[in-house]
């Protein structure tokens, strides 16, 4: 029992060091970057150009239908994002809460989940969302469809995932800048079971890689000049369970940080699950 304790601490405390990391580049008051990126990317601290912005998602999945002989499982998944441009190093420490939220978003959305085989799952979605940014009262609906597909197994301690989408997603704002963007991604996850465990459950500790390729995906900086992200990279470490951990009430896939990177933008992203 004591171990347990020791564990699900190590968890927590894991948790609070990454959200240190994550807060260590945001200060600049700037506009948020494109309404889709910043409601899909996930909780972290992301600078483009000269702009930096501390994101946080809080996400929702709901089953809707159970699979049965002749229809597939039907799945409701949404997710709240919050940009903030003052959260200092400092409000950690005690432990305040930021409340001076510069930009919102709400993007709800329903994907099947279609067995192709005992590995292979394939998730076709689509989503409909609002957002908006309250300093210079920008709003817009965001939007996108494609399909995700996962490839899951195990040998002897070992966990593998690959997982990849397609997907074309755009937004309702303003501008003369493109609007929508096709995108392509990657990922390679491996995760080996140590002798730590939470709940009787043990723990998997491993890394990822993943690969992102866009078409037409554009950042509006301040001074209204544009950024092009054509591709970008990802590598990050990540503890895991069997089962979801429950941290704070939420329950989380898997606790790690993600580094991300590409000409003109980087970002240290917290990582609660693998997104596929």
């Amino acid at each position: 029992m004591n171990k347990i304790i020791r564990i699900r601490s190590l968890f927590y405390s894991a948790l609070l060091c990454l959200l240190f990391l994550s807060t260590a580049q945001a200060a600049d008051r700037q506009n948020l970057f494109d309404w889709y990126y910043s409601a899909v990317f996930g909780t972290g601290s992301y600078r483009i150009g000269d702009r930096d912005v501390f994101v946080i998602t809080i996400p929702y999945e709901k089953q809707i239908r159970e699979a049965t002989d002749d229809k597939y499982e039907l799945k409701f998944r949404a997710s709240l994002t919050a940009g903030f441009y003052d959260y200092e190093i400092g409000d950690i420490g005690d432990l305040e809460i930021p409340t001076d939220v510069a930009t919102l978003t709400f993007f709800p959305g329903v994907f099947y989940v279609i067995p192709l085989s005992d590995k292979w799952t394939l998730k076709p979605f689509a989503n409909i969302g609002y957002g908006k940014e309250f300093e210079g009262g920008e709003e817009a609906w965001i939007y996108s469809a494609g399909t995700r597909g996962v490839y899951r197994t195990t040998f002897d301690d070992w966990r593998l995932a690959f997982g990849s989408s397609f997907y074309y997603a755009g937004n309702t704002r303003e501008a003369e800048t493109a609007l929508g963007f096709l995108a392509f991604d990657a990922s390679v996850d491996i995760n080996h079971k140590t002798s730590w465990k939470i709940d009787n459950e043990p723990v998997y500790f491993g890394g990822y890689i993943a690969m992102y390729l866009f078409s037409d995906l554009e950042f509006i900086q301040a001074d209204q000049s544009t950024i092009e992200i054509s591709q970008q990279y990802e590598i990050g470490l990540a503890l895991s369970s069997v089962d979801s951990i429950n941290v704070i009430g939420l329950e989380l896939d898997r606790i790690g940080l993600g580094y991300l990177r590409s000409d003109g933008f980087y970002a240290w992203r917290l990582v609660f699950s693998f997104p596929y």
